[in-house]
Protein backbone atom coordinates (compact mmCIF):
# COMPACT_ATOMS: atom_id res chain seq x y z
CA UNK A 1 0.00 0.00 0.00
CA UNK A 2 1.51 3.28 -1.12
CA UNK A 3 0.20 5.21 1.86
CA UNK A 4 0.83 2.58 4.53
CA UNK A 5 3.70 4.63 5.98
CA UNK A 6 1.30 7.53 6.57
CA UNK A 7 -1.15 5.26 8.38
CA UNK A 8 1.73 3.86 10.46
CA UNK A 9 2.91 7.38 11.32
CA UNK A 10 -0.60 8.40 12.34
CA UNK A 11 -0.95 5.29 14.50
CA UNK A 12 2.44 5.96 16.11
CA UNK A 13 1.55 9.60 16.77
CA UNK A 14 -1.80 8.77 18.34
CA UNK A 15 -0.21 6.04 20.46
CA UNK A 16 2.45 8.53 21.60
CA UNK A 17 -0.23 10.99 22.70
CA UNK A 18 -1.95 8.28 24.73
CA UNK A 19 1.33 7.13 26.34
CA UNK A 20 2.27 10.71 27.21
CA UNK A 21 -1.05 11.76 28.73
CA UNK A 22 -2.33 8.55 30.37
CA UNK A 23 0.12 8.48 33.33
CA UNK A 24 -0.49 12.14 34.19
CA UNK A 25 -2.57 13.12 37.24
CA UNK A 26 -6.24 14.07 36.67
CA UNK A 27 -5.61 17.81 37.07
CA UNK A 28 -3.17 17.77 34.13
CA UNK A 29 -6.09 17.40 31.71
CA UNK A 30 -7.14 20.93 32.67
CA UNK A 31 -3.70 22.42 31.95
CA UNK A 32 -3.73 25.17 29.31
CA UNK A 33 -2.21 24.59 25.89
CA UNK A 34 -0.88 27.02 23.25
CA UNK A 35 -4.32 26.77 21.59
CA UNK A 36 -6.32 29.77 22.85
CA UNK A 37 -9.00 28.74 25.34
CA UNK A 38 -8.21 25.03 25.15
CA UNK A 39 -6.93 22.68 27.82
CA UNK A 40 -5.23 19.33 27.26
CA UNK A 41 -8.67 17.65 27.53
CA UNK A 42 -10.06 20.09 24.96
CA UNK A 43 -7.35 19.17 22.46
CA UNK A 44 -8.14 15.48 22.99
CA UNK A 45 -11.85 16.28 22.50
CA UNK A 46 -11.00 18.03 19.25
CA UNK A 47 -9.04 15.02 17.97
CA UNK A 48 -11.85 12.62 18.89
CA UNK A 49 -14.50 14.89 17.43
CA UNK A 50 -12.74 15.44 14.15
CA UNK A 51 -12.25 11.71 13.64
CA UNK A 52 -15.89 11.03 14.51
CA UNK A 53 -16.98 13.69 12.05
CA UNK A 54 -14.86 12.04 9.33
CA UNK A 55 -16.74 8.81 10.06
CA UNK A 56 -20.10 10.53 9.57
CA UNK A 57 -21.13 11.24 13.15
CA UNK A 58 -23.07 14.47 13.69
CA UNK A 59 -21.51 17.55 15.26
CA UNK A 60 -22.94 18.11 18.76
CA UNK A 61 -25.20 21.07 19.41
CA UNK A 62 -23.25 24.03 20.78
CA UNK A 63 -24.85 25.98 23.63
CA UNK A 64 -24.26 29.67 24.31
CA UNK A 65 -22.14 32.27 22.57
CA UNK A 66 -19.07 31.27 20.60
CA UNK A 67 -15.80 32.09 22.36
CA UNK A 68 -13.85 35.01 20.86
CA UNK A 69 -11.24 32.65 19.36
CA UNK A 70 -13.84 30.98 17.10
CA UNK A 71 -13.88 32.79 13.75
CA UNK A 72 -15.47 30.47 11.18
CA UNK A 73 -17.55 27.30 10.67
CA UNK A 74 -14.55 25.00 11.12
CA UNK A 75 -13.85 26.62 14.47
CA UNK A 76 -17.52 26.22 15.35
CA UNK A 77 -17.64 22.48 14.83
CA UNK A 78 -14.32 22.06 16.62
CA UNK A 79 -15.62 24.04 19.57
CA UNK A 80 -18.90 22.08 19.61
CA UNK A 81 -17.00 18.80 20.07
CA UNK A 82 -14.84 20.41 22.76
CA UNK A 83 -17.82 21.84 24.63
CA UNK A 84 -19.58 18.46 24.57
CA UNK A 85 -16.74 16.97 26.64
CA UNK A 86 -15.87 19.80 29.02
CA UNK A 87 -17.80 18.31 31.97
CA UNK A 88 -16.35 14.82 31.51
CA UNK A 89 -13.27 13.56 33.35
CA UNK A 90 -10.13 13.79 31.24
CA UNK A 91 -9.38 10.08 31.47
CA UNK A 92 -12.76 9.32 29.86
CA UNK A 93 -11.95 11.64 26.97
CA UNK A 94 -8.54 9.96 26.64
CA UNK A 95 -10.24 6.55 26.59
CA UNK A 96 -12.52 7.84 23.80
CA UNK A 97 -9.43 9.09 21.97
CA UNK A 98 -7.81 5.67 22.22
CA UNK A 99 -10.96 3.90 21.01
CA UNK A 100 -11.59 6.35 18.15
CA UNK A 101 -7.95 6.15 17.09
CA UNK A 102 -8.23 2.36 16.78
CA UNK A 103 -11.47 2.70 14.77
CA UNK A 104 -9.89 5.24 12.42
CA UNK A 105 -6.71 3.25 11.84
CA UNK A 106 -8.72 0.07 11.18
CA UNK A 107 -10.91 1.95 8.69
CA UNK A 108 -7.86 3.32 6.87
CA UNK A 109 -6.31 -0.14 6.68
CA UNK A 110 -9.55 -1.57 5.21
CA UNK A 111 -9.71 1.01 2.43
CA UNK A 112 -8.95 -0.34 -1.03
CA UNK A 113 -5.68 0.89 -2.48
CA UNK A 114 -7.48 2.79 -5.21
CA UNK A 115 -9.39 4.92 -2.69
CA UNK A 116 -6.15 6.18 -1.15
CA UNK A 117 -4.98 7.63 -4.45
CA UNK A 118 -6.37 10.87 -5.77
CA UNK A 119 -8.31 10.60 -9.00
CA UNK A 120 -8.01 14.34 -9.60
CA UNK A 121 -5.25 15.74 -11.77
CA UNK A 122 -1.97 16.38 -10.00
CA UNK A 123 -1.50 19.94 -8.88
CA UNK A 124 1.76 21.56 -8.18
CA UNK A 125 1.92 22.03 -4.44
CA UNK A 126 3.26 25.05 -2.65
CA UNK A 127 6.53 24.65 -0.81
CA UNK A 128 6.13 23.57 2.81
CA UNK A 129 5.81 26.37 5.32
CA UNK A 130 7.11 25.91 8.82
CA UNK A 131 4.32 27.05 11.15
CA UNK A 132 4.95 28.63 14.48
CA UNK A 133 3.47 27.00 17.56
CA UNK A 134 0.88 29.79 17.76
CA UNK A 135 -0.24 29.49 14.11
CA UNK A 136 -0.79 25.73 14.37
CA UNK A 137 -3.61 26.31 16.81
CA UNK A 138 -5.02 29.35 15.08
CA UNK A 139 -5.89 27.29 12.01
CA UNK A 140 -8.69 25.56 13.92
CA UNK A 141 -10.68 28.68 14.65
Amino acid sequence: MAYEWIIDALDTTWDSIDRLVRPQPPESYDAPTPCPGWSVKDVLSHLVGFERMLHGEPVPQHHGAWPNYVHNPVGEFNEAFVQANRARPGIEVLDDFRAQSAISIAALLRKPRSSLHSSSPRRRSAPPVRASRRSRCRSRS
